[in-house]
């Protein structure tokens, strides 16, 4: 029988989506859903994807809106290279003030 065990670098090659939905909303009761590529609620990517206050109205993740004309709401997809882009770019700034302050 073949192994179904994937190793490290099938993960790490594994393809990842152009864009995601976000996970669908806390509702009570349960833990809420979070996406499956970086492990965000809903509420944690809206705070990186929708102007505020607390980034100056400039998203540091791009994300689009598929709605049809007239539609009060639409389809909210998070970009998943502005996503990863935004990632590295913490992981490098937090790695680097480590390796400062020691």
């Amino acid at each position: 029988m073949a192994n179904n065990l994937a190793t490290a670098a099938q993960i790490e090659h594994a393809p990842h989506p152009i864009q995601f939905r976000l996970p669908k909303p806390h509702r009570g009761g349960h833990r809420p859903d979070v996406d499956p590529w970086f492990g965000l609620n809903r509420s944690a990517w809206n705070a990186l994807i929708l102007p505020t206050d607390q980034n100056g109205n400039k998203p540091p993740v791009k994300s689009i809106c598929i709605k049809k004309r007239g539609a009060a709401r639409g389809l909210r997809l998070v970009i998943w290279d502005s996503a990863k882009a935004y990632f590295d770019k913490l992981t490098a700034e937090q790695c680097g003030q480590e390796k400062e302050a020691a």
